[in-house]
C-alpha cells in the first residue's frame, strides 16, 4: 500500500518474479452480506452465555463504568444473571435520576 491524497491505496503485486504488471485495488471480490452475517454471529456469540449480563450494562444502559463499583464487587455480583444486572442497572438509574432531580445548578462555581 502507498498513500495518495485519498489515503492508503492497495496495490496488487504480481506473483511471478520479474513481472512488471501491477494493478490498483485488492483484486478480490467482497461479499458484504457474508461479512455482515459473520459480524452478527460474532456479536451474538460475544453477548451469549456468561457475558449476557455485560450486554445489559455495556450496550443497553449506556452508563459509564464506575470504578468504585468494580472495587466493591457490585459488578461481579450483577454479572451472576441477566436479572441481577437488570436490577443493578435499575438501581444505578434511580441514583442518577435522584442526583439530577436534586441538583439545581446553584452550587456551580461560576455563572453560566
Amino acid at each position: 500500500m502507498f498513500h495518495s491524497g485519498a489515503g492508503a491505496v492497495p496495490v496488487r503485486l504480481p506473483y511471478h518474479v520479474g513481472s512488471l504488471r501491477f494493478r490498483f485495488g485488492a483484486g478480490l471480490t467482497f461479499d458484504a452480506e457474508a461479512a455482515f452475517r459473520a459480524i452478527d454471529r460474532f456479536i451474538e456469540l460475544l453477548w451469549s452465555g456468561d457475558r449476557s449480563p455485560a450486554r445489559i450494562y455495556i450496550q443497553d444502559s449506556g452508563f459509564p463504568i464506575i470504578l468504585t463499583k468494580v472495587a466493591s464487587g457490585d459488578y461481579a455480583r450483577a454479572m451472576q444473571s441477566d436479572d441481577d444486572m437488570e436490577a443493578f442497572v435499575e438501581y444505578l438509574n434511580y441514583g442518577f435520576d435522584q442526583a439530577a432531580n436534586t441538583w439545581t445548578g446553584s452550587h456551580y462555581p461560576c455563572s453560566v
